[in-house]
């Protein structure tokens, strides 16, 4: 009995431990986090983004409050919607249906939790702002799709890692075939109007 106390204690303490590079993560179930993180997000003001995607990449700004973005994408591929619009990034998050913590993951050099969410695109595209609404349906499926999102311990959105054709399915396991994925970071969030 004594033995398995003494493991149990030990697992608490290293599950603490995980949440984040840090040691902590965000408070609450896996769905309150993922649920409140776009609004957490938009509510710090704005911030820097770095997108990544098979032969394309972006930088710049978002104003998170209106989705409005001065992002600079280049390479040779063609242009990507989540990468010169990262606010749909954002918006893709509010239709997780299916949400498993996987654990703690540094991103841009600070410790987050990643979630590996199911996104139903009706859900997403109703609960965005309007504004972007038209915009975030051009580019979903019509089936429901994976997603990876990553949460700092303030409960802000700092990566959604997204595969590029978002009809294919999440690759586990021995799998011989890795799916080309697209990553959308914010970072540097300022409160500035």
């Amino acid at each position: 009995m004594r033995v398995l106390l003494i493991t149990a204690a030990l697992m608490a303490m290293l599950g603490v431990a995980c949440g984040s590079e840090d040691g902590a993560g965000p408070r609450g179930s896996a769905e309150t986090v993922v649920g409140r993180a776009p609004e957490v997000t938009e509510a710090a003001g704005r911030a820097k983004v770095a997108s990544f995607a098979p032969s394309r990449q972006a930088d710049g700004t978002v104003d998170l409050r209106t989705g409005a973005a001065r992002v600079k994408e280049k390479g040779p591929g063609a242009a990507n919607a989540f990468l010169s619009d990262p606010a749909l990034a954002i918006d893709v998050v509010r239709g997780a249906v299916r949400i498993d913590t996987f654990g703690g993951v540094g991103v841009q050099g600070v410790g987050t939790m990643m979630y590996e969410i199911d996104v139903d695109p009706a859900k997403a595209v109703a609960a965005a702002p309007i504004t972007r609404r038209d915009r975030l349906a051009e580019v979903l499926p019509a089936k429901s799709f994976y997603a990876d999102v990553f949460v700092d311990t303030q409960g802000r959105i700092r990566r959604v890692l997204l595969p590029v054709d978002l009809t294919v399915p999440r690759q586990y396991g021995d799998s011989k075939i890795t799916n080309q994925e697209m990553t959308v970071d914010f970072y540097s969030f300022t409160n500035s109007p």
